[in-house]
């Protein structure tokens, strides 16, 4: 949360940063070059804004952010160096959007100082070429495969791999047979059937962070949002969305790789046919249902996915 913070208050005063797939890199992200340097020490900051004589300081339970405008901020009565300038959005931020949050955070001191001292943490995600090696080893969960947490899938992604072992220890190396010609077995089909699963749920990840922080605002976007509501509500039992495979899929076939193949062309489905509309009730349901009978079920058919097992809860 701090780092979603921080990078929504350094946005905020217009700071550039690097795009949010660094996260997922194990680059460490911060606001500005003060946050990778030791901590520096709070200190209360006096702010001056509007008309002459008009001050307030932190903490305060009245305190009102002034206008970026038309204000200056000072700190032990000098101009608050650049080094220090995290301060100010810091408080901004939490001022306009958590207001009555502030007294329960224990104040406006103590909020800047957990912002600009505490660590930030690194979101990254993992791929190894390689899970297994001769039988004798084998990588499962997160040492093989961890991921960003924008589509909330890392847990579940670590309990389908258990699942799978499990499986194929009881169809390959079932009790009084194990051996190391079939623990090699089990091995290798163990990460040929995950490795892929677990490289499509990294990607689809990766791209959520991307749509949550930059798309939801588009009304093209929302646009092609509310077509695919639609066409899931009609056509449910041929077109799912991404999400809901990826959330509630896992039976009938409904693997991360199937959900990613089949949300790939259901993205450029609602490209046709939102291309144009201003709104949703001016979609051509007809046309719908050629293309998903077109593109679509051909699709789910060579993947051997059965969509009505995917149901919301």
């Amino acid at each position: 949360g701090v780092a979603v913070l921080s990078e929504l208050a350094c946005r905020r005063e217009g700071s550039r940063s690097s795009p949010p797939t660094s996260w997922a890199t194990g680059t460490r992200r911060s606001c500005s070059p003060s946050r990778a340097t030791a901590p520096r020490p709070w200190s209360p900051t006096v702010c001056t804004s509007g008309p002459a004589g008009s001050t307030s300081s932190w903490p305060s339970p009245t305190w009102t952010a002034p206008s970026p405008a038309r204000s200056t901020w000072r700190g032990r009565g000098k101009i608050a160096s650049r080094a220090s300038a995290p301060r100010r959005p810091c408080g901004l931020f939490f001022q306009e959007h958590y207001a009555d949050a502030v007294p329960i955070l224990g104040g406006m001191e103590a909020i800047v100082q957990q912002m600009l001292q505490n660590p930030v943490g690194t979101l990254g995600t993992i791929r190894t070429k390689r899970w297994q090696a001769h039988g004798k080893v084998v990588l499962v969960g997160d040492s093989a495969h961890a991921i960003v947490p924008f589509f909330g899938q890392g847990m579940n992604c670590g309990f389908e791999d258990v699942s799978v072992f499990s499986a194929l220890l009881t169809e390959l190396a079932p009790p009084g047979q194990l051996s190391p010609a079939a623990t090699a077995t089990v091995f290798q089909r163990f990460e040929e059937a995950r490795k892929p699963n677990a490289d499509a749920i990294a990607d689809m990840a990766l791209e959520n962070c991307t749509e949550m922080m930059s798309k939801t605002a588009d009304q093209s976007f929302l646009l092609r949002k509310k077509a695919e509501n639609v066409l899931e509500n009609t056509f449910a039992a041929k077109f799912r969305s991404r999400y809901a495979m990826v959330c509630y899929g896992g039976a009938g076939n409904v693997t991360y790789r199937a959900a990613q193949v089949l949300g790939e062309q259901q993205a450029k489905i609602l490209g046709d046919l939102c291309a144009g509309l201003g709104d949703v009730d001016q979609l051509d349901m007809t046309q719908a249902a050629a293309l998903i009978d077109e593109r679509l079920v051909p699709l789910q058919r060579e993947l051997g996915v059965d969509l009505s097992t995917v149901k919301v809860v």
